[in-house]
């Protein structure tokens, strides 16, 4: 693991207070052992050096065990840390339209939830795990060390609680399994019924939606149940066997007492001793269970965001400035994989020109443009920029600072405006970023609130077309050579989207606009209009032209 390797000194200076601690623990028995001889033997000088010593000992062994916990929580959570930055980097060089059909909320999951549980079932245990192996290893040596023959007794009787995790691990993970299964499920159903309350409401569909929940519920319940009762069986096993380790190393103790193989202080230490036996062998089943299911969570996640062995994963293909040649060329190209390839679409796009593509519902507009962003990799044929021939392998995987792409779902961050318009980009300067925001027409609206203003795209402090012009006014501050407008009147009222469309007019050079807003002032002050249909090109050229073949498709 990366992160591990990353906090090496760290680990390491872990895994000696770790050591230390565990002898530390293991001395209290060493103490009590001398404290009880001394007792036995009625010296009380000898007593009252152990009472002083065990006095001083026992403030030591607190800040020392303050010192080491604290200390395993700093890693811990540097560690978490780590791995989320890590993963964070990866899916920022994930392909956008692997990243598009997967969905943003299943990143944020496994960045925020499935990652805290790697903490908790993974980094915690491991952690904690160390501690108990090292306390029992130091309990083995110093009971071998008071006595041999009830050592090797003692181990024997470690056998059975050491082999509860091992015969028990398949029925635990079954467990575990169904319960993590049934609670993706159960997820999956809520966020999917509170997106869509509105529809099932208005319904009047709530009594059918709370019984889906509710069997959704139970299923969970039922996986969970299982899951503790099968994790509570193997604990009971587990105290059960370490209650045979405590009472048996007493019988054996007693035994050899009476031979007079061993004293009383022997045997009390050698009995606390065996405590710090017994506590690891307790711990196991449910740490080995916890650990499987980090494991899991972790290899899940690897598996959704895995670690590119691409050193050119965020551009595989540079592309030269669009200024250079000013060329999009699309060159037998398939809005879908698998067409066949004599029906493919060819069209060169004019980057000093300005574009829009009309056509009804489903026709493929969108379809015409996302690829050349990169955020669609369902497409065959070619796309050539600058002369430069790249397939759908290619484009997903590269990005030109010269092109724009603007969506009606394009996104406002929470922050401020002047993060917003420069995205996060802090050479941008103000005056860059206000000149931006005057050309887009939103200029007087930023100066009244001010760029450290705090915006969000939940649209409560700014309507639909201050959002979109301070959109255009990001993409102004990017200097794009050739933009893509995709549905950006979508939502918003005539006079709205009229204000919108005239400012990309007087921005952008060259641009592609798709849009549902189709009016005539609009449409003629085009250098070209394409007409979409079943994902074809039906028409292409100025307005008068192409009139009459949207008229024919209800478009005018």
């Amino acid at each position: 693991m990366s992160a591990i390797h990353r906090r090496r000194f760290e680990c390491v200076k872990l895994a000696i207070l770790t050591i230390v601690l565990a002898a530390f623990m293991t001395g209290d028995a060493l103490l009590l052992q001398e404290l009880i001889a001394s007792v036995e033997a009625s010296d009380w000088t000898r007593f009252a050096i152990m009472s002083v010593v065990i006095l001083a000992y026992i403030p030591v062994q607190a800040g020392f065990y303050f010192w080491r916990q604290s200390y395993a929580e700093h890693v811990a959570y540097l560690l978490l840390n780590d791995m989320r930055s890590d993963m964070f980097h990866r899916v920022g060089r994930i392909p956008m339209a692997q990243y598009t059909r997967t969905g943003s909320d299943k990143y944020l999951s496994n960045l925020t939830v499935q990652l805290d549980g790697v903490k908790a079932n993974l980094i915690d245990v491991a952690i904690w795990g160390g501690y108990l192996v090292c306390q029992l290893i130091f309990a083995v040596i110093t009971i071998l060390a008071i006595n041999p023959v009830l050592g090797l007794c003692a181990l024997v009787l470690c056998i059975p609680p050491a082999l509860v995790p091992i015969l028990m691990k398949r029925p635990v993970e079954r467990a575990r399994h169904r319960l993590v299964d049934a609670t993706d499920e159960m997820n999956q159903t809520t966020g999917d019924l509170l997106r869509g309350m509105a529809d099932w409401r208005l319904a009047g569909r709530s009594r059918e939606i709370m019984a889906l929940f509710g069997g959704r519920s139970d299923d969970w319940r039922r996986a969970a149940n299982k899951d503790a009762s099968v994790q509570k069986g193997v604990d009971t096993l587990s105290d059960t066997l370490s209650h045979v380790l405590v009472f048996g190393v007493w019988i054996a103790g007693g035994f050899i007492i009476m031979r007079g193989g061993m004293t009383v202080a022997q045997i009390i230490a050698f009995t606390s001793l065996t405590g710090n036996i017994s506590v690891p062998l307790f711990y196991a089943s449910g740490l080995i269970s916890q650990w499987h299911a980090g494991r899991e969570t972790l290899a899940s996640i690897e598996q959704l965001i895995p670690q590119s062995n691409d050193v050119n994963a965020e551009a595989v293909v540079p592309l030269k400035r669009v200024h250079d040649h000013r060329m999009i060329e699309l060159n037998n190209f398939h809005p879908h994989a698998g067409e066949r390839e004599a029906d493919g679409i060819s069209f060169v796009f004019d980057c000093d020109k300005r574009y829009m593509i009309v056509g009804r519902s489903g026709s493929g507009k969108s379809s015409l443009v996302r690829p050349i962003a990169g955020l669609d990799d369902d497409w065959s044929g070619a796309i050539v920029i600058n002369g430069q021939q790249y397939t759908s392998h290619d484009m997903v995987r590269m990005r030109s600072a010269d092109i724009g792409y603007l969506a009606q779902s394009s996104h406002l961050f929470r922050a401020s405006i002047r993060d917003n318009v420069r995205l996060f980009d802090e050479r941008v300067s103000d005056e860059e970023i206000m000149s931006a925001c005057d050309r887009a027409h939103i200029g007087d609206w930023v100066r009244d609130r001010g760029l450290d203003t705090i915006i969000d795209d939940d649209l409560q402090q700014l309507s639909g077309g201050e959002k979109q012009r301070i959109l255009l006014a990001r993409l102004l501050v990017r200097q794009c050579g050739f933009c893509m407008l995709d549905e950006l009147s979508t939502g918003l009222d005539g006079h709205t989207a009229s204000l919108v469309e005239q400012t990309m007019l007087s921005m952008f050079h060259g641009f592609v606009l798709i849009s549902h807003h189709l009016d005539e002032p609009m449409l003629r002050a085009m250098d070209a209009i394409i007409v979409m249909d079943h994902g074809r090109i039906a028409a292409v050229g100025s307005y008068d032209q192409v009139a009459p073949v949207m008229r024919r498709l209800g478009l005018l």
